[in-house]
């Protein structure tokens, strides 16, 4: 019989290359884009694996896991585009069975979807009387440390610990192997099932597991050892990695993972083009579609990283200039890609601001006011004066802002609605570049917005009085 996959990925083309690729394994996959329609569908049906994201909309992949974790032991691979190796580890210590990086190849996911199957037929028996049907020949004794395969129980001076069964077939492989070097190549193969991948902390994240419960003192063990070199590499790599985790910068993690999705997708739909073609399925305009779509992404991506290096990196040079320009400008380009109307208050408002800038920012403000708007509705756009200043607003009639993200839409990366926003496109980087761009720019920008009816952007300007 199929195994069954459920699929819990919010990235569509993602979604689409493996879904394409274990259905050519001859499994069966469901695919769900939401976190609660995840534990819903989990409920009602049996699923022998789950491919879980990390980052989800409404419910994050890691609660998912924890939620799922509290009813089942069904095999669980988490999906993640961070660089932030603190995701990878809090999701095997929540109960994941293993993680994979975007971008991954077609054969290291197919790899590990069977690596995990397999395992999980191996898994304790949890009916008492079944226990007693066999006998416990392959028991090992090493030091103080006695592991019972069958009942997937470890003890320590006599004590039972608490091991997950791949730390317990681990630990059990080790002390097989007592006073013997064994290579990570060894132990991917013989526990994990599968091929060393080099950069991988899923066994150092294992040995510090094991570690914290048979050792008096983790960081100076006594029972399992370390050695550097060639053919062995079990240290304390993982509170090394936490601490330079606790360092890195947010935004660093957060382009990281901006990055990494639309490059697995290209990955995913190359190879999957590939597979097609010499399937003959006729996938493969579809597949090659979606490469297009994702380099035009990535493009974008980097021309935003690129605006805000420039502006961080660069003096400013300021001049008077005319602010209904800039809006006519950006009006006139964006409309054509574009076929929301938008509705703009001519009036004539010079400025002192770098043209550049506030080009950058108005062109970020139509954007994301025609992106959040339904199609159905247009934008509006006006200019007031005042004694003393000058303002822009931006009008939308979308979903509307919660007080509480206001707070936090000028950060980079941030995204009201994760689903939505990825579903919209764009990079989260827009309202960021808006942000920096007018704050050098002697500035600033307000935010009203009102959940279900829309959003106002303003920028205020101080008024330069021109002779």
């Amino acid at each position: 019989m199929a195994k069954k996959i459920l699929l819990v990925e919010d990235e569509k083309s993602i979604a689409e290359g493996i879904i394409y690729n274990l259905k050519n394994e001859g499994m069966r996959v469901t695919h769900v884009d939401e976190g609660p329609i995840a534990l819903d569908l989990f409920e009602e049906e049996h699923f022998d694996l789950v491919i879980l994201d990390i980052m989800l909309p409404e419910i994050s992949g890691l609660d998912i896991c924890r939620s799922i974790r509290k009813t089942s032991n069904v095999p669980i691979i988490m999906v993640t585009a961070r660089d932030d190796e603190v995701d990878k580890i809090t999701g095997l210590e929540i109960g994941a069975d293993d993680y994979i990086t975007k971008p991954f190849s077609v054969k290291e996911l197919i790899s590990r979807v069977k690596a995990v199957m397999r395992r999980s037929q191996f898994s304790p028996p949890t009916n008492a009387s079944q226990k007693t049907n066999f006998a416990d020949n392959d028991k090992i004794i090493v030091g103080d440390i006695e592991m019972s395969p069958l009942r997937y129980e470890a003890k320590v001076k006599g004590e039972l610990i608490d091991l997950r069964p791949r730390e317990f077939e681990l630990l059990y492989f080790l002390c097989d192997n007592a006073g013997n070097l064994v290579s990570r190549e060894e132990l991917f193969d013989q526990v994990w099932g599968y091929s060393f991948a080099g950069k991988s902390k899923t066994l150092d994240v294992h040995i510090q597991r094991i570690r914290e419960r048979i050792e008096e003192i983790p960081k100076k063990p006594k029972r399992l050892l370390e050695v550097w070199d060639t053919n062995l590499s079990m240290s304390d790599n993982t509170e090394e990695f936490l601490e330079i985790t606790r360092i890195k910068e947010e935004f660093i993690a957060n382009a990281s993972h901006e990055l990494k999705t639309p490059v697995a997708s290209v990955r995913l739909a190359a190879e999957s083009a590939l597979r097609s073609l010499k399937l003959k399925d006729g996938m493969a305009k579809s597949f090659l579609e979606q490469i297009l779509r994702d380099s035009d992404r990535m493009n974008e991506l980097i021309s935003d990283l690129l605006d805000l290096s420039s502006m961080e990196s660069s003096d400013i040079e300021m001049e008077i200039i005319d602010l209904h320009e800039v809006i006519s400008n950006e009006i006139s380009y964006l409309s054509k890609q574009n076929k929301k109307r938008v509705g703009y208050k001519k009036t004539k408002a010079e400025i002192f601001a770098n043209y550049d800038d506030i080009s950058i920012a108005v062109k970020n403000l139509i954007k994301n006011a025609l992106k959040y708007s339904p199609l159905e509705e247009n934008i509006f756009i006006k200019t007031e004066t005042s004694d003393s200043e000058i303002i822009c607003s931006f009008q939308d009639f979308g979903s509307g802002i919660s007080k509480a993200d206001q707070e936090k839409i000028f950060e980079r990366f941030y995204r009201v609605d994760k689903g939505r926003s990825r579903k919209l496109g764009g990079t989260g980087l827009g309202l960021a570049i808006v942000k920096h761009a007018i704050d050098r720019n002697n500035a600033r920008i307000e935010i009203e917005s009102k959940l279900s009816f829309g959003s106002t952007f303003s920028i205020i300007f101080p008024k330069v009085n021109v002779k």
